[in-house]
């Protein structure tokens, strides 16, 4: 331990009287500076602190707001001893153990601190004094914040109240960003909700701001506005394979700025103002969707700006690009949320039969713009993740690209028909590549899925994707997710959920296949996938366990005899299972019917499949359906029992008459 740290551990523990403590504290203020002892050093000072002492220097005086604003029955002195006692706190506590915190000693001094940043942040002539106490008042409790101990001792204490009144009621700037920062930070902990009444007077209060400030101090409340929207939740979260509405109220205060804002997008702005105003109603619209706009004319302005301004940043340079990253994904989160609302009431019946076919047509051209750049971009992502060499936020501006374009996929089947299918093997090969830790953890092939059922109606993007590297990406993802299904109880579930769509596609795919020779060809990664995972057939859910076993006799039929075993035995054992007849299953029944005929066709033109399903005793469990009270599943039952039981019949006479003349 160093000579000065000694002295300081003696006089903190040699102290008798308060000025001999004080002066103790001082110098440990001074040994941080100037000395920076090391954690051990550090723990042996925090260990012989006088704690109550330092409590007792922060109890706050009646009234007092700074040395020269204090009442006339306060002391003045006993503010500068407050002052002196809030500087030793946030010296000793900048990087105090987090163990500290935990043991209370340093919370119990947050009441005082509130009030001395209630005092010092009322509005006043500006004050040097006031400005460190505001500080230094802001630096401790955002230490305190740091630690779950520390957020739940603020919140009982009523910073937020404290937070919200210090940036309404302020008349200068001082302290105010550190003042939202550590409110922010609160909000983004989830310890409190953006929906308190707290941040909504301080929303109002903006609100108000917004429309009576002039141009320049407007764009600042955006700034500050864009903040504080940035930590409430998303009412609309577009998903893959769904969408989860979760409806918030519109706040009054949201109709005020969203009327400034579409006024202020009137206007001429430079660059630099049409981007706040242009991320502040964004965020509107990621909160609160397109209520918030009065007039079907501003939503027009507002999707069209939006539009354009999109179109504008996919022409920059990737460097450029990236500085543009935030306006770029407030952009698209306006596209994806008009894609869903536009479909939806109030919003269908609010737009004239003339503003439809103008946003439509906007929304063509910009879309076009993202799949070129898509099909730019996208393939350069494969090599720069495997040299290492990608940046971070052109990778997240990437994905965001992707989601807001699969968005669009999903929702959209007609136009564009020939950029879609060019760009068909550029979206599954986006999917392939690796994941990178921290920024793709999103299973980005599943926001394909929806898209899927289009581009499987449609000749030319089915036949893109039945190009050997679509297909093998479908049948790679076919695997990961078979696997999934001997994972836990929850990936389970998901993958049960995920791959219906998957077997849907395929089976699209293998019906409308015109070619059926023999051999796998592309199908060869779909028909492994399958092949792996013929156990689990049996062990999936009843509807994803027909879809299964349909693809799989599909895949029998498409690639010859390479998969009849076991994948046929598995699926054959689906089909052997009783079958439901009810209005709700007719799905399931039409499917378990197309199954049950493609493999009576192949045993019709396969001796190896027949043979494989008379092994199977197909056909005594078959015989046990043919009495189901349905009509047409009995007439299924019976042709498929005369193709199997009939050729077994005619092959065991042959080789009797073949030995008879032997």
């Amino acid at each position: 331990m160093s000579s000065p740290v000694q002295h300081c551990v003696r006089l903190l523990s040699g102290a008798k009287d308060d000025n001999a403590r004080l002066s103790a504290l001082l110098m440990v203020v001074e040994i941080f500076k100037e000395c920076k002892p090391g954690d051990e050093e550090r723990q042996e000072i925090y260990g012989h602190i006088d704690w109550g002492f330092l409590h007792r220097l922060l109890q706050p005086a009646p009234r007092s707001q700074c040395a020269s604003h204090l009442s006339a029955d306060v002391d003045p002195s006993r503010w500068d001893v407050q002052c002196v006692g809030l500087s030793i706190l946030s010296a000793i506590t900048a990087d105090l153990d987090p163990d500290w915190f935990r043991r209370g000693v340093v919370l119990r001094t947050i009441p005082a601190v509130l009030e001395l940043l209630s005092s010092a942040m009322r509005p006043s002539e500006a004050s040097a004094t006031a400005e460190n106490v505001v500080a230094d008042c802001l630096d401790c409790l955002s230490t305190m914040a740091c630690t779950e101990e520390g957020m739940a001792a603020l919140i009982r204490g009523g910073v937020l109240r404290v937070l919200v009144a210090a940036l309404v009621g302020q008349s200068s700037s001082r302290g105010c960003e550190k003042a939202l920062e550590l409110l922010l930070c609160l909000l983004r902990s989830a310890s409190v909700p953006a929906e308190s009444a707290e941040v909504t007077d301080l929303l109002e209060h903006w609100s108000s701001q917004l429309a009576r400030e002039c141009v320049g101090e407007q764009f600042v409340v955006c700034d500050q506005m864009v903040k504080l929207l940035q930590t409430f939740p998303a009412s609309v979260v577009p998903t893959p394979l769904e969408t989860r509405v979760e409806e918030h109220p519109v706040p009054s205060w949201s109709r005020c700025v969203g009327r400034t804002v579409l006024a202020m997008l009137r206007c001429k702005l430079d660059e630099w103002h049409r981007e706040r105003a242009l991320h502040l109603a964004g965020e509107l619209v990621r909160v609160f969707g397109f209520q918030w706009v009065s007039e079907s004319a501003l939503l027009e302005l507002l999707v069209r700006l939006v539009c354009v301004e999109v179109r504008v940043l996919l022409d920059l340079a990737p460097r450029q690009l990236v500085e543009k990253s935030g306006i770029l994904t407030v952009g698209y989160v306006v596209l994806e949320r008009f894609m869903h609302d536009v479909t939806e009431e109030p919003l269908a019946s609010s737009l004239k039969p003339e503003q439809v076919v103008h946003l439509l047509t906007a929304l063509n051209e910009t879309f076009s713009a993202i799949m070129a750049f898509a099909a730019d971009e996208f393939p350069q992502r494969a090599s720069l993740l495997a040299e290492g060499d990608g940046d971070v936020e052109w990778d997240a501006l990437l994905l965001a690209t992707f989601r807001c374009l699969s968005v669009w996929l999903a929702e959209e089947s007609s136009a564009l028909r020939e950029h879609v299918a060019q760009l068909i093997p550029v979206l599954v090969l986006f999917c392939c590549q690796p994941a990178r830790e921290g920024v793709d953890g999103l299973d980005l092939f599943r926001w394909l899925l929806p898209a899927l059922c289009h581009w499987t109606d449609d000749e030319g993007t089915r036949a893109a994707l039945l190009q050997g590297g679509p297909l093998r990406g479908l049948g790679c993802y076919l695997g990961h997710q078979l696997a999934r299904l001997q994972a836990t109880a929850a990936e389970r579930e998901d993958a049960q959920h995920v791959l219906v769509p998957v077997c849907e596609a395929l089976e699209s795919l293998l019906l409308a296949e015109s070619a059926v020779a023999p051999g796998a060809g592309e199908w060869g990664a779909v028909l492994s996938a399958m092949t792996g995972a013929a156990i689990l057939l049996g062990q999936a859910g009843p509807v994803l366990s027909l879809h299964l076993a349909l693809v799989a006799v599909l895949l029998l039929r498409r690639c010859g005899d390479a998969c009849v075993h076991p994948l046929l035995q598995s699926a054959l054992g689906v089909l052997s299972r009783p079958v439901a007849t009810s209005e709700a299953d007719c799905d399931g029944r039409q499917r378990w019917l197309l199954a049950l005929q493609v493999v009576t066709e192949l045993c019709e033109e396969r001796a190896s499949t027949r043979e494989a399903v008379v092994q199977c005793r197909f056909p005594e469990q078959l015989s046990a359906l043919s009495c189901s009270a349905d009509a047409e599943v009995r007439s299924a039952c019976s042709a498929a029992l005369l193709v199997c039981v009939g050729g077994a019949v005619l092959r065991g006479e042959a080789r009797h008459s073949a030995a008879s003349k032997k």
